[in-house]
């Protein structure tokens, strides 16, 4: 969408700078070894508008029509690198700092090696980082080793636009035996259901389920993961015999509300942002359900073309997810609960707040308050407020507890936790192209926020989890460093169970390549995120035995 000074949106920083795409938030490894540039056919998706009050109205959360052609290849690439003010290079290796987290149970699963390495904490002293420190030191002697995960090891990403299985993460150092699998490439040389069910080396696939709750990027994943994989999709529109029923009392839009497709007042099927369903020969399914971030229900959001109710995500996850699984189950034979959750913060509550400031900061415009203070006041720019910041990280941390206890009773205890509760997966934002809507500047808030909460809560669960000693010790350390952090009781810690169960999917650390503003390309995007995910389920798989 091009921006316009009449458009009410802010100037980005040093408007007259020519624009390079940044490093990404983690500085993460990356490479373009055997890419080209190539055409790439999109879904149609509608134009962007704004309303005068800032309302977002079709198309996806940061404002565009999808090009025909990918207008960000190797090409670009190679002239940044050629750039002498840039601070690319076209092939460049940058050390990613991970340590390895290891389960309760002797386990060590997770993307990162486990939320432990999620980012800068919040924590401003020396001892925060040592009592932090010392919960998982007391853990990972007691723990064994597991199934090596290779995307812990920095690597370079090999990137090919026209050949998928040369899409792969490259270890630097890794051992021989630990080096990424291509899973699709497995599942492509036995397309029969007879030979994808029989296979051993694709067993660990069969009856399990993965959730993602998401934006586009994850249903662009499903959709992508379904392709490659030789799935079919299946959309639960709101007149699928297996779509749960609108929340009561929530059955019919405001009064004002018109639907965009059929001028009707009633919720639009869009297929952007309804549940997606997966469906492999084995058993295997994936379902996206889609979230508008972490805030509830505005007159912005629910006038949203891909708005239905309900809005607040421990809403849509007890509301649409919890029942939708259950109705699969019933329908596909198959279990109502998942292997996997993977949730990520997503882009629209950024969105949500850029449409806000940018109406703020008109109307300051119009009352004839200057540039420099209206944007400074409501910038998009700029970073967020305190308050704002301090909210979001309550709100996050509100609903990972959520999803921790979704699945598990009361008296959970560890055995239950190791064969039951599903696997929670944070997905880290990826790094994003200059936009008006997702501001750069505040996605690196919000990602760093999200990792400092995941840290906390897996902290907590550690301590939990190591007995009445440690969980008093963290007790009394927490009072002292660790802000905004919600008391929870050690029986409800237990009982979530996410010192063990939460990690951070670093998929989006290794993110460099786009058919738009915001969203990654299927090569190497999907393909790469559907192997990590893969390699995890068939971790988790090892880790428990194989379940009939």
């Amino acid at each position: 969408m091009t921006i316009s000074a009449s458009s009410g949106y802010s100037a980005a920083p040093n408007p007259g700078a020519p624009r390079v795409p940044r490093l990404h938030l983690r500085q993460r490894s990356v490479t373009l070894e055997n890419g080209q540039d190539s055409s790439e056919e999109d879904r149609p998706s509608p134009t962007f508008s704004v309303f005068s009050e800032g309302t977002a109205v079709g198309g996806d959360a940061n404002g565009y029509s999808y090009p025909k052609k990918s207008s960000f290849g190797l090409d670009t690439l190679d002239r940044l690198a050629g750039n002498p003010g840039s601070s690319w290079r076209v092939v460049e290796t940058r050390r990613r700092v991970l340590t390895r987290r290891a389960i309760a149970w002797g386990l060590v699963i997770g993307f990162t090696g486990g939320g432990w390495a999620v980012g800068r904490a919040t924590a401003s002293s020396a001892s925060a980082s040592a009592a932090l420190a010392s919960v998982v030191a007391q853990e990972r002697m007691a723990a064994s080793s597991a199934m090596c995960n290779p995307y812990d090891h920095e690597g370079v990403l090999l990137v090919n636009l026209t050949v998928p299985a040369e899409n792969k993460w490259e270890p630097v150092a890794a051992p021989k035996d630990c080096q990424p699998v291509d899973f699709f490439s497995m599942i492509a040389a036995h397309t029969s259901k007879q030979e994808l069910i029989t296979n051993p080396e694709l067993d660990f696939m069969r009856n399990r389920t993965i959730v993602l709750i998401g934006d586009s990027i994850d249903r662009d994943h499903l959709w992508d993961f379904c392709d490659l994989a030789g799935g079919w999709t299946e959309m639960i529109g709101a007149e699928h015999p297996l779509s749960p029923p609108y929340p009561p009392g929530q059955e019919i839009p405001d009064e004002d509300y018109v639907n965009a497709w059929n001028g009707k007042r009633e919720w639009p099927s869009f297929t952007q942002s309804r549940p997606h369903v997966c469906h492999l020969n084995n058993n295997f399914r994936m379902l996206t359900v889609f979230h508008y971030g972490f805030r509830g229900r505005t007159h912005m959001i629910s006038h949203h073309t891909h708005f239905y109710p309900p809005a607040l995500i421990e809403d849509r996850f007890d509301m649409i997810v919890v029942p939708l699984l259950a109705n699969l189950a019933k329908a596909y034979n198959g279990s109502a609960i998942p292997d996997i959750m993977e949730i990520t913060p997503g882009f629209w509550g950024t969105l949500r707040l850029s449409t806000e400031d940018d109406a703020a900061r008109a109307k300051l415009l119009a009352e004839g308050v200057s540039e420099h203070d209206a944007d400074i006041a409501h910038g998009i720019w700029h970073n967020m407020k305190k308050k704002h910041r301090t909210w979001l990280q309550g709100r996050m941390e509100k609903v990972l507890r959520h999803l921790g206890k979704g699945f598990m009773p009361e008296d959970a205890d560890a055995e239950t936790l190791k064969t039951r509760a599903p696997a929670i997966f944070w997905r880290a934002l990826h790094h994003v192209r200059e936009s008006q809507v997702t501001p750069y500047n505040r996605i690196q808030s919000v990602d760093q926020i999200g990792r400092a909460v995941v840290k906390t809560l897996v902290a907590e669960g550690h301590a939990a989890l190591l007995g009445a000693a440690t969980w008093q010790a963290w007790v009394k350390k927490a009072k002292t460093f660790v802000t905004g952090l919600h008391r929870e009781p050690e029986s409800e810690v237990l009982q979530a169970g996410l010192g063990s169960r939460l990690h951070v999917n670093e998929w989006g650390a290794m993110m460099l390549h786009f058919k738009d503003t915001l969203h990654p390309m299927m090569l190497p995007g999907s393909y790469l995120w559907g192997n990590m995910i893969l390699h995890q389920l068939k971790a988790i798989v090892a880790a428990e035995g194989v379940r009939p």
